[in-house]
Protein backbone atom coordinates (compact mmCIF):
# COMPACT_ATOMS: atom_id res chain seq x y z
CA UNK A 1 0.00 0.00 0.00
CA UNK A 2 1.61 3.46 -0.87
CA UNK A 3 1.45 5.73 1.95
CA UNK A 4 1.54 9.66 1.66
CA UNK A 5 2.82 12.17 4.17
CA UNK A 6 1.19 15.97 4.10
CA UNK A 7 4.10 17.13 2.06
CA UNK A 8 3.62 14.71 -0.17
CA UNK A 9 -0.20 16.04 -1.06
CA UNK A 10 0.97 19.10 -1.13
CA UNK A 11 3.59 18.61 -3.58
CA UNK A 12 1.22 16.73 -6.08
CA UNK A 13 -1.62 19.13 -5.58
CA UNK A 14 0.55 21.97 -5.88
CA UNK A 15 -1.01 23.28 -2.69
CA UNK A 16 0.55 24.70 0.45
CA UNK A 17 1.28 22.02 3.25
CA UNK A 18 -1.13 24.17 5.43
CA UNK A 19 -4.29 23.75 3.01
CA UNK A 20 -3.91 19.87 3.60
CA UNK A 21 -3.57 20.69 7.01
CA UNK A 22 -6.61 22.33 7.08
CA UNK A 23 -8.73 19.98 4.65
CA UNK A 24 -7.31 17.47 7.29
CA UNK A 25 -8.51 18.77 10.77
CA UNK A 26 -11.64 19.85 9.41
CA UNK A 27 -12.85 16.10 8.41
CA UNK A 28 -12.95 17.26 4.46
CA UNK A 29 -10.12 14.25 4.28
CA UNK A 30 -9.91 11.21 6.96
CA UNK A 31 -6.75 9.85 6.62
CA UNK A 32 -6.78 6.14 6.44
CA UNK A 33 -3.47 5.06 7.75
CA UNK A 34 -2.50 7.02 10.31
CA UNK A 35 -4.66 9.55 11.82
CA UNK A 36 -2.41 11.88 14.27
CA UNK A 37 -2.32 10.65 17.59
CA UNK A 38 -0.52 13.26 19.07
CA UNK A 39 2.01 16.20 19.16
CA UNK A 40 4.97 15.38 16.39
CA UNK A 41 3.29 11.98 14.84
CA UNK A 42 2.44 12.47 11.13
CA UNK A 43 -0.23 11.34 9.86
CA UNK A 44 -0.61 9.07 6.96
CA UNK A 45 -2.92 8.78 4.12
CA UNK A 46 -3.59 6.67 1.63
CA UNK A 47 -3.60 6.46 -2.52
CA UNK A 48 -7.34 6.96 -1.50
CA UNK A 49 -6.87 9.65 0.54
CA UNK A 50 -4.58 11.37 -1.94
CA UNK A 51 -7.62 10.70 -4.93
CA UNK A 52 -10.07 12.63 -2.11
CA UNK A 53 -7.57 15.54 -2.09
CA UNK A 54 -7.77 15.47 -6.09
CA UNK A 55 -12.07 15.50 -6.04
CA UNK A 56 -12.10 18.50 -3.84
CA UNK A 57 -8.93 20.56 -6.28
CA UNK A 58 -11.62 19.41 -8.87
CA UNK A 59 -14.83 20.40 -7.37
CA UNK A 60 -13.32 23.37 -5.45
CA UNK A 61 -12.59 24.58 -9.31
CA UNK A 62 -16.03 23.58 -10.80
CA UNK A 63 -17.74 26.38 -8.26
CA UNK A 64 -18.56 23.69 -5.49
CA UNK A 65 -18.42 24.74 -1.73
CA UNK A 66 -16.00 22.75 0.73
CA UNK A 67 -19.40 21.83 2.52
CA UNK A 68 -20.84 20.27 -0.41
CA UNK A 69 -17.48 18.27 -0.97
CA UNK A 70 -17.39 16.99 2.73
CA UNK A 71 -21.02 16.07 1.98
CA UNK A 72 -20.03 14.23 -1.39
CA UNK A 73 -16.82 12.58 0.18
CA UNK A 74 -19.33 11.54 3.69
CA UNK A 75 -21.46 9.76 0.93
CA UNK A 76 -19.22 8.05 -0.92
CA UNK A 77 -16.84 7.00 2.39
CA UNK A 78 -20.29 5.72 3.51
CA UNK A 79 -20.86 3.91 0.06
CA UNK A 80 -24.40 4.30 0.02
CA UNK A 81 -26.92 7.16 0.11
CA UNK A 82 -30.58 7.12 1.95
CA UNK A 83 -32.36 10.43 1.34
CA UNK A 84 -34.10 12.21 3.62
CA UNK A 85 -37.73 10.50 5.17
CA UNK A 86 -35.95 7.82 7.11
CA UNK A 87 -35.62 9.57 10.43
CA UNK A 88 -39.62 10.61 10.05
CA UNK A 89 -40.20 7.27 9.17
CA UNK A 90 -38.31 5.28 12.24
CA UNK A 91 -40.61 7.87 14.56
CA UNK A 92 -44.13 7.54 12.83
CA UNK A 93 -43.79 3.59 11.31
CA UNK A 94 -43.78 0.73 12.03
CA UNK A 95 -40.32 -0.95 11.92
CA UNK A 96 -41.51 -3.29 9.10
CA UNK A 97 -41.98 -0.15 7.41
CA UNK A 98 -39.21 1.39 7.85
CA UNK A 99 -36.75 -1.51 6.60
CA UNK A 100 -38.74 -1.80 3.57
CA UNK A 101 -38.34 1.93 2.87
CA UNK A 102 -34.85 1.77 3.73
CA UNK A 103 -34.34 -0.91 0.88
CA UNK A 104 -36.75 0.64 -1.55
CA UNK A 105 -35.06 3.81 -1.25
CA UNK A 106 -31.48 2.95 -0.43
CA UNK A 107 -28.64 3.51 -3.52
CA UNK A 108 -25.74 1.48 -2.32
CA UNK A 109 -22.14 2.15 -4.33
CA UNK A 110 -19.96 0.48 -2.05
CA UNK A 111 -17.91 -0.62 -5.06
CA UNK A 112 -16.76 3.12 -6.14
CA UNK A 113 -13.46 3.21 -4.66
CA UNK A 114 -12.37 0.05 -5.93
CA UNK A 115 -14.05 -0.50 -9.40
CA UNK A 116 -13.03 1.26 -12.68
CA UNK A 117 -15.92 1.63 -14.37
CA UNK A 118 -17.07 4.56 -12.60
CA UNK A 119 -17.03 7.64 -14.74
CA UNK A 120 -16.24 4.72 -17.96
CA UNK A 121 -19.41 2.72 -18.23
CA UNK A 122 -21.25 4.04 -14.69
CA UNK A 123 -22.00 7.33 -13.19
CA UNK A 124 -22.45 8.48 -9.86
CA UNK A 125 -24.74 12.24 -9.89
CA UNK A 126 -24.92 13.89 -6.87
CA UNK A 127 -27.45 16.70 -7.28
CA UNK A 128 -27.94 19.32 -4.81
CA UNK A 129 -30.82 21.82 -4.82
CA UNK A 130 -30.73 25.03 -2.75
CA UNK A 131 -33.50 27.49 -2.82
CA UNK A 132 -36.46 29.31 -0.06
CA UNK A 133 -38.73 27.41 1.85
CA UNK A 134 -42.78 28.40 1.61
CA UNK A 135 -41.52 30.24 4.68
CA UNK A 136 -38.90 31.95 3.49
CA UNK A 137 -35.75 29.96 5.04
CA UNK A 138 -33.09 28.55 3.08
CA UNK A 139 -33.91 24.93 2.25
CA UNK A 140 -31.33 22.04 1.00
CA UNK A 141 -32.11 18.77 -0.70
CA UNK A 142 -30.00 16.26 -1.82
CA UNK A 143 -29.75 12.74 -3.61
CA UNK A 144 -27.55 10.79 -5.71
CA UNK A 145 -28.52 8.74 -9.00
CA UNK A 146 -26.30 5.55 -10.55
CA UNK A 147 -26.34 6.08 -14.24
CA UNK A 148 -24.96 3.46 -16.45
CA UNK A 149 -23.69 4.30 -19.93
CA UNK A 150 -26.76 3.11 -21.96
CA UNK A 151 -28.78 5.41 -19.42
CA UNK A 152 -26.17 8.54 -19.94
CA UNK A 153 -26.47 8.22 -23.95
CA UNK A 154 -29.82 9.29 -23.21
CA UNK A 155 -29.02 12.15 -20.78
CA UNK A 156 -29.85 12.77 -17.05
CA UNK A 157 -33.35 11.48 -16.59
CA UNK A 158 -34.20 12.34 -12.87
CA UNK A 159 -36.77 11.09 -11.15
CA UNK A 160 -37.63 14.56 -9.32
CA UNK A 161 -39.55 17.79 -9.88
CA UNK A 162 -37.46 20.92 -9.42
CA UNK A 163 -38.98 23.49 -6.88
CA UNK A 164 -39.62 26.29 -8.64
CA UNK A 165 -38.22 28.67 -5.91
CA UNK A 166 -35.09 26.65 -6.04
CA UNK A 167 -32.32 29.19 -6.87
CA UNK A 168 -29.41 27.17 -7.34
CA UNK A 169 -28.83 23.70 -8.36
CA UNK A 170 -25.48 22.02 -8.35
CA UNK A 171 -25.00 18.84 -10.31
CA UNK A 172 -22.02 16.80 -9.83
CA UNK A 173 -21.01 13.52 -11.58
CA UNK A 174 -18.55 12.20 -9.53
CA UNK A 175 -17.27 8.99 -11.13
CA UNK A 176 -15.80 11.16 -13.84
CA UNK A 177 -14.52 13.68 -11.10
CA UNK A 178 -12.99 10.85 -9.53
CA UNK A 179 -11.16 9.67 -13.10
CA UNK A 180 -10.01 13.12 -13.30
CA UNK A 181 -8.71 13.12 -10.01
CA UNK A 182 -6.64 9.80 -10.28
CA UNK A 183 -5.29 11.36 -13.92
CA UNK A 184 -4.19 14.72 -12.30
CA UNK A 185 -2.70 13.15 -8.79
CA UNK A 186 -1.36 9.59 -10.62
CA UNK A 187 0.78 10.90 -13.36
Amino acid sequence: MTEYLKRDIARILEKRPATIEYYTSSGLVVPDIEPSQGRGKPRVYSQRNLIEFGMIDIMSSMGASLNTSRRVLDILREGKFMPDGYTEMLIEGPLEEVNKWKKKNTISFDDFWKSDKWGVTKELVFINVRGLSESGEVAYEEWVEILEKTTTAKGLLVDKTFDPRASFVSILWLGSIKKEAIKMVLK
